[in-house]
Parts: C-alpha cells; sequence; structure tokens
C-alpha cells in the first residue's frame, strides 16, 4: 500500500495494492497492479510510469509503512483508511 500510495503522490500514477490491504490475513503474496488500457495511453504516457517508479526508488528510504485504522471483511481496500506507522 505504501509502495501504491508513493506512486500517486510522485506522479499521479494510479494502482491497486493486491495483498494484505486487499485481502487481510488470507493474503499470499504483497503485489501491485498497474492497469493499463490498451491504445489509451502514448509511449510518452509509459515513460511517465517508468520515470515514476524510478524516482521513488531512488526515495525508497524515505517510505514509511502504513497501517489499516477501519475497514473489514472482504474486498476491504475499497472503503479502508490507512494511518502512517
Amino acid at each position: 500500500q505504501s509502495l501504491v500510495c508513493a506512486l500517486y503522490v510522485e506522479g499521479g500514477v494510479r494502482a491497486v495494492e493486491v495483498g494484505s490491504g486487499m485481502l487481510g490475513d488470507a493474503a499470499k503474496l504483497e503485489l501491485v497492479r498497474l492497469a493499463i488500457p490498451r491504445r489509451v495511453y502514448t509511449e510518452e504516457h509509459l515513460r511517465h510510469v517508468v520515470h515514476t517508479f524510478s524516482r521513488v526508488l531512488e526515495n525508497r528510504e524515505n517510505i514509511r509503512g502504513l497501517k489499516v485504522v477501519a475497514g473489514s471483511g472482504p474486498l476491504r481496500h475499497f472503503r479502508a483508511r490507512f494511518q502512517p506507522v
């Protein structure tokens, strides 16, 4: 979830966390999903995503974790609230 938030703050790149934020204790992996519709984005858009990822990675020591403060049940990520750790 921290990576997803960092991508959005750094460059407006929208992604979704697929892991414990979404599935709770049932999560086996912690993944980030980027959905890219075909024929919508240009090569320049994709370069922006790659550039944003590189900036986030350069500053990864400043990314802090998040904890769930509200939200429960299946697919809780739709209404969950997080707080910096």
